[in-house]
Formats: C-alpha cells, structure tokens, sequence
C-alpha cells in the first residue's frame, strides 16, 4: 500500500455505494475542514486505487466478506 495526500479529482466507490465519488464531495459531506483535508492521509494501491481515507468508509472492493483471509487495521488520530 502507498499513503499520500489528497489530490484534486480523487474518486471511488465507497462501502455499499451504487457508483464513484469524489473525495473532495464525501469531505464536504462529512463536515471535514479544508484544512484538515490537506493534511488527511489518502491509503492506495500500488496502481492508485484509493482504499480509504480517514473520516470515510473503505472502498467497496476492499470491504470485508466470507472471502476475505487476511484483514489490515488502519487507525488515524490527528493530533492538534
């Protein structure tokens, strides 16, 4: 997995969505400050497949199922 900041643009599907969203539009809905959004670490793949980012749920193609053999626990506190 890489971790980098948000970029203007960023989609993807989140948990039990019909479809993609942008990162920025989920931040919004969130109440997350822009400030805040600068600074929030986005997970990705190796090709730039937006896993997670703080505040939002996974995306759908990583959730968790009867599948699954392997389970990665992310944990973000922001220190002010």
């Amino acid at each position: 997995i890489h971790v980098r900041n948000w970029r203007a643009g960023d989609r993807y599907r989140p948990l039990n969505a019909p479809g993609s969203r942008k990162l920025q539009d989920m931040y919004v809905d969130r109440k997350i400050r822009q400030e805040e959004r600068k600074i929030l670490p986005v997970v990705t793949t190796t090709d730039s497949s937006i896993i997670w980012s703080p505040g939002l749920p996974v995306n759908h193609l990583y959730q968790v199922n009867n599948e699954t053999k392997e389970i990665l626990q992310l944990t973000y506190t922001f220190l002010r």
